[in-house]
């Protein structure tokens, strides 16, 4: 349907394109984004930081680590445009998925900032999918230490370990929730009818 809709716009612009690509990628047509992207560029549209997001993130889905690869490259040495936050984690996680985990962490170690616990997140789910308690058990402290780590964060760690049947570590991180004041939020939706928003829970 998205594809149909895009199709029939007669103007389309970079918003237009990073936004077909974004979707194609969250519904796993790596490929297909691939393409999609290969047509953005013959209309000769330049990509921009949200395109590249949204293809470093199929390539991790499709566990397509080489394009991937070429893609953040090119973005850094051709485009121009510098990383942030995310295209860290969209390799990190690319690395991880594919089971590359000594590469992934290795990436994270050499980026130019301190991984936050975005990027940490995708290196222990990597650990989880793969059961691979050796670096699970290395990366936790720093995974926990770093800045930006949300509620989510703290549930990972634990779910892995509850996963593992590991109960004493998997309630220890939830101690140290509880001691921090982290809740998880309700999810909500909000709505405005003139004059008032309505929240439904």
């Amino acid at each position: 349907m998205a594809v149909s809709v895009f199709k029939t716009l007669v103007c389309k612009d970079h918003i237009s394109w990073s936004t077909i690509i974004s979707g194609m990628a969250m519904n796993g047509y790596g490929i297909h984004t691939l393409q999609l992207f290969s047509l953005m560029l013959v209309h000769g549209i330049p990509p921009d930081d949200v395109t590249f997001l949204g293809l470093l993130s199929a390539c991790s889905h499709a566990g397509l680590v080489d394009q991937g690869l070429m893609i953040f490259n090119a973005m850094k040495n051709i485009y121009r445009i510098a990383p942030q936050t995310l295209h860290y984690a969209c390799l990190v996680d690319m690395y991880g998925r594919a089971g590359f985990l000594e590469e992934a962490e290795n990436f994270m170690k050499e980026m130019p900032t301190e991984a936050d616990g975005v990027v940490w997140g995708a290196l222990l789910n990597a650990c989880k999918i793969h059961g691979n308690e050796k670096m699970l058990k290395r990366i936790r402290n720093g995974l926990l230490k770093s800045r930006g780590v949300s509620i989510g964060t703290y549930a990972l760690v634990s779910n892995t370990y509850a996963t593992q049947e590991r109960w004493d570590e998997a309630n220890k991180v939830r101690d140290e929730m509880r001691q921090m004041g982290l809740k998880k939020l309700a999810a909500y939706s909000q709505i405005d009818v003139d004059p008032n928003t309505l929240t439904f829970f």
